[in-house]
């Protein structure tokens, strides 16, 4: 009989990963509304599937397993990364703000100190309420100037006002900006003692006499420190000195240790010689008036 061959050829089908991409590169996403990201690979029939979702902001828009959820107003990104070959992806997220009733600064009087920058504090209604394309201005850019996302620099010792509105003109509010000197490093003075005083150290000994309470010096106004434990001073006390800077608390701990004095345990010998030896004179008297 005859047998039949027949020639077969299998091509292998490469299943590594040549890219990803999102089914969207971008949306617009309400506060409180949620989506969910598909992602696409190539090929589709790759194995490992395997990504890793982040958000640039989580506490604006989160994101967990491809779901994000609006949170605040802004503009955000979501990257996705495979496992394989670290390929990315990414979709830019808009989340509208709703409409603004009214916006104040947190402290209508602010206190700042030459070459400080700080982020200035707003508060809107509705809470999560932003104003679009803010407008900053600066009544002294001498004195301090503001950027377009609210941070201001302070440059020299004077005051000006800070003022953020809408285009219109409508929604707006302003601050009193007080900038002032540097504070100067703290410095503790002890008087007649030699402290060794160091602001990055903050515990202390202290050996002294047999002072009950001790001078101690601090630049700084009465208000902005607090002494406790100079009183009824003994071996073993202790002393806090308690700084408060700009709402910054540092405690600086003095130990106390007394001098030993030798003084009252020398008198004490001398005394009880000095009547052994009267009661030997006498003693001896005694003796010599019975014979």
């Amino acid at each position: 009989g005859y047998v039949a061959t027949a020639k077969v050829t299998v091509n292998a089908v490469d299943k590594k990963l040549k890219g990803i991409s999102l089914n969207k590169t971008e949306l617009t996403l309400e506060i409180g509304k949620s989506e969910t990201l598909i992602v696409n690979f190539d090929p589709s029939n790759v194995e490992n599937k395997k990504v890793t979702w982040q958000s640039s902001n989580n506490k604006a828009l989160s994101v967990e397993n491809g779901k994000i959820t609006a949170l605040k107003p802004g503009k955000y990104t979501i990257t996705v990364t495979s496992s394989e070959g670290s390929h990315k992806a990414k979709c830019e997220v808009k989340i509208p703000s709703p409409p603004i009733e009214s916006i104040k600064f947190a402290s209508e009087e602010q206190e700042v100190f030459v070459g400080s920058t700080i982020e200035l504090e707003t508060i809107a209604t509705p809470e999560n309420a932003i104003i679009e394309d803010a407008i900053w201005t600066s009544s002294d850019e001498k004195v301090a100037t503001i950027s377009d996302d609210g941070t201001l620099s302070a440059l020299k010792v004077g005051t000006t006002i800070i003022e953020v509105s809408d285009k219109e003109g409508k929604i707006k509010a302003s601050t009193t900006i007080d900038v002032k000197e540097p504070l100067e490093d703290v410095n503790i003075i002890i008087t007649g003692y030699d402290l060794n005083f160091n602001p990055k150290r903050k515990e202390y000994t202290l050996t002294i006499g047999n002072e009950s309470s001790l001078d101690i010096k601090v630049n700084r106004s009465r208000e902005k420190y607090d002494i406790g434990g100079n009183r009824d001073l003994q071996n073993g006390s202790v002393i806090e000195i308690t700084i408060n800077d700009d709402d910054e608390k540092t405690i600086y701990v003095i130990n106390i240790k007394k001098k030993v004095s030798y003084l009252i345990p020398f008198i004490a010998i001398i005394t009880v010689l000095l009547i052994i030896n009267l009661i030997r004179i006498l003693v001896k008297n005694k003796r010599k008036k019975d014979y």
